[in-house]
């Protein structure tokens, strides 16, 4: 029997948090996207051995990799470069010869807490100066110094036996290549890391302060001038500043002395106050570059062939972003889950403190990123508790949802059944009901959940739009949670911008693959991948319905009142 022809191929490992998902795509050859395009994937099991954890065993994402792939039909693939996309963060913990000492604690967990307040202790862990030198603040597990620090203090022998300190790209990458390393955008959520430095650092900051760049000055910066442009609008700042210095500090020479830009890398003078071994810490990468070549191990463990290229992959967010083909700056991209995560690409280092911010695939490039924590999560819930489960189960939630006009007669539903990321961050947060009456039915409340989850995206692209100084461009959405045409609709309706739905759900595999591709030397660079994100991706556009704004804007005035009213209930 002749044996099938290969194809050039890019194989993109996805890690999440109940699954391995492999993507194979093929590179152009004429062929439809159909044809393209190969799916596998293994499940994974979470441990939650307490209330509030969330942990998993390292090798337990390797070994489900290993059955992903194994259920890949690769026999007319010839591999050219491998991606990772992974869970992020996820603190992986390890001796010098990269074994796991601990299970991974994943983004969700939230353990950590005592720790995290007790980073104001201190002028030099302050969560404020921590912020400003990192681009984050400390929050339990979505920022993974926090639990490291938990390791430190309740389990210390074994963090004085740990000799490298890594996120689960770390891992997972060094299963397929011996090289312990991170990629710069899962290194800006470790806390430790300077998401920006020197000029864009500064750039940022100003920004930030509604300090215009043309009004920076040319050439270094005094501490003198950098004081005054934060006091521009703000009578007393820089006054107030300086009055806070110890006596016998001689404040014009401070004023006329250059400013000390951030450095890039690992911020010492916070490793030194936390006192974590830098030493301890991998060596960053960007999204893309080669991070080496697949081992003959791990070649025989994948029925792959050896010294194929692997990249330095990238956090899920940042993955998915490329898949659908972002980047320009004010374009957000949305993917769609039991949590709805939005995020807008820009080309200036401003860090609010209600999103995430990390890097995105190159020295000029940031994502922010808001996550919403329980968006497909609270459809989920309610079709569980209301509904009744069943293989028609979310076609009737649907169809129940549809007979309730916009605005759900007057019902408010506000989704922080697990607390909320953003656009608040309240762990204590709880989802409400709200406006109910005696004409109040499921249908309603259905349309509700809809609607809040809207609302949601709404707020928080009015933060991008202030941010950016300019409304969002462009709305690319992906994801399984945003797979019914109503729920497609309702977002379009309560956020009253357009979206465009992509074809394709497993958007971060792509982007994994993608990034394999810049490592292999397919693409010359990660704008040239996103290109073909673009070229290949199909979009439906799902635009607002002209009068819907106008009958949900009463709901989204008391939505937006409603957490501010009621924080002191939760």
């Amino acid at each position: 029997m002749a044996s099938r022809a290969r194809r050039p191929a890019l194989l993109g490992i996805d890690v999440g948090t109940s699954a391995v998902k492999v993507l194979l795509y093929f590179l152009g050859d004429g062929r439809g996207g159909a044809d393209r395009v190969r799916l596998a994937r293994a499940r994974l099991a979470p441990e939650r051995p307490r209330p509030g954890w969330s942990e998993m065993a390292p090798d337990g994402w390797w070994r489900a990799a290993c059955r992903a792939v194994a259920r890949l039909d690769l026999s007319d693939a010839s591999v050219l470069g491998i991606g990772l996309s992974t869970l992020f963060p996820a603190l992986v913990v390890a001796d010098g010869r990269g074994r796991p000492l601990r299970p991974a604690i994943l983004y969700n967990d939230s353990r950590s807490d005592a720790e995290v307040r007790g980073l104001a202790a201190t002028a030099l862990t302050h969560p404020a100066l921590v912020h400003l030198l990192t681009g984050n603040q400390v929050r339990p597990g979505t920022i993974a110094l926090a639990s490291l620090l938990w390791v430190r203090r309740h389990e210390p022998d074994l963090f004085e036996r740990a000799s490298l300190v890594g996120m689960a790209g770390s891992y997972v990458g060094f299963r397929l290549t011996g090289r312990f390393a991170i990629d710069a955008a899962s290194a800006s959520l470790t806390g430790l890391w300077a998401t920006a430095s020197g000029e864009a650092w500064l750039r940022g900051v100003c920004r930030a302060h509604g300090v215009p760049p043309e009004k920076l000055p040319p050439g270094p910066v005094t501490c003198g001038q950098y004081l005054d442009l934060l006091g521009a609008d703000r009578q007393g700042v820089a006054e107030a500043i300086l009055g806070d210095l110890p006596p016998g500090v001689d404040r014009a020479a401070l004023r006329a002395r250059p400013m000390t830009l951030p450095e890039p890398g690992w911020v010492s003078v916070l490793c030194d106050a936390f006192g974590i071994d830098a030493a301890c810490l991998p060596e960053v990468l960007w999204p893309g570059d080669r991070l080496g070549a697949l081992t003959a191990g791990a070649a025989e463990a994948l029925g792959l062939e050896a010294g194929i290229a692997v990249a330095a992959g990238a956090g899920d967010t940042v993955c998915s972003s490329l898949g659908m083909g972002l980047a320009d700056e004010g374009e957000v991209s949305v993917t769609c889950g039991s949590t709805d995560c939005l995020s807008s690409l820009q080309r200036t280092a401003v860090f609010s403190t209600r999103t995430m911010n990390m890097a995105y695939l190159d020295a000029q490039t940031w994502l922010s990123v808001a996550p919403m924590n329980t968006t497909g999560a609270a459809v989920d819930w309610f079709v569980s508790r209301f509904v009744g489960r069943g293989p028609k189960a979310y076609d009737r939630f649907f169809a129940l949802a549809g007979q309730a006009p916009p605005g759900a007669g007057g019902v408010v539903f506000l989704p922080y059944l697990a607390g909320e990321r953003s656009p608040v961050f309240d762990p204590r947060a709880r989802g409400v009901f709200f406006g109910l009456t005696l004409a109040s039915g499921k249908a309603e409340m259905a349309r509700a959940v809809l609607e809040g989850i809207g609302f949601g995206h709404r707020q928080i692209l009015g933060m991008t739009d202030a941010r950016l100084g300019s409304p969002v461009g462009r709305i690319v959405a992906a994801g399984g949670g945003a797979a019914h045409p109503l729920g497609r609709q309702v977002r379009a309706d309560a956020a009253d911008r357009p979206y465009l739905y992509a074809d394709l759900k497993e958007s971060s595999g792509l982007g994994a693959a993608l990034l394999g591709g810049v490592a292999a030397g397919v693409f010359g660079s990660w704008r040239d991948a996103a290109a073909e994100a673009r070229r290949f991706v199909r979009f439906q556009e799902v635009r607002p319905a002209p009068e819907a704004w106008h009958q949900l804007k009463g709901n989204f005035e008391v939505y937006a009142s409603l957490y501010d009213a009621l924080k002191h209930c939760f």
